[in-house]
């Protein structure tokens, strides 16, 4: 039987809706294949590699946690002994200290469960972010604090991406961009307020800085 021109014509627009339709089906399929490449294609084979992979991760997490409830109480005691004045870091480092000593409590609770373990390495990751940011060589509002050296911050955020990328259960590539853009930012900084040191050595320190991110990259 033939066709009519109009029911074919209704067939063409009626396919290429379809096509229309699931092409951003096709377009997500292709990013979860490229963000999940690691991942099972099975996923009650993946729910459980990641039930048996959650306390190794949750061990990890813990050991991150207080390894910097540890630094952020030494600081904030450091800085109030030597500076004698409270500063915008002081305050920072003490607060972090607090939030995560109550992550710490709330992980050993029952209320602790699988579901909540990205949230909290998204939260702990946010805070070591701010940790970084508060160390860059800027005037945060201290008054008494003036000048500025391309080395400050420099420890901080490489102890930071090392630790990240060691301990904490994020993708690798959330790491990577974190370890460019770290850098990056702190370079800039240095650049453009750092003013305690001579040009002649400023450029000095800042390819010091430089060589120092390329091997926290690597």
């Amino acid at each position: 039987m033939v066709l009519s021109s109009g029911i074919l014509a209704h067939i063409i627009m009626e396919r290429h809706r379809i096509g229309i339709a699931l092409s951003p089906e096709r377009h997500k399929g292709r990013w979860k294949r490229i963000l999940h490449r690691y991942s099972f294609e099975n996923e009650e084979l993946e729910s459980l590699y990641q039930r048996y992979i959650y306390k190794l991760r949750l061990s990890s997490l813990v050991a991150f946690l207080v390894l910097f409830i540890i630094l952020t109480a030494t600081l904030s005691v450091l800085n109030f002994v030597y500076l004698n004045r409270v500063t915008v870091a002081n305050i920072y480092h003490i607060t972090q200290c607090g939030i995560f000593s109550l992550l710490l409590v709330y992980i050993y609770s029952r209320y602790m469960n699988e579901s909540h373990l990205l949230v909290l390495s998204c939260v702990i990751y946010f805070l070591c972010l701010c940790f970084c940011i508060i160390a860059l060589p800027f005037n945060f509002g201290d008054r008494q604090q003036i000048s500025f050296t391309p080395a400050e911050g420099v420890w901080q955020i490489t102890l930071v991406i090392f630790l990240i990328y060691a301990l904490l259960p994020l993708k690798i590539y959330i790491t990577i961009a974190t370890g460019v853009l770290l850098p990056i930012i702190h370079l800039l900084v240095s650049i453009l307020l750092a003013n305690e040191t001579l040009p002649a050595l400023l450029w000095r320190q800042v390819r010091s800085n430089t060589l120092c991110s390329l091997i926290e990259v690597n």
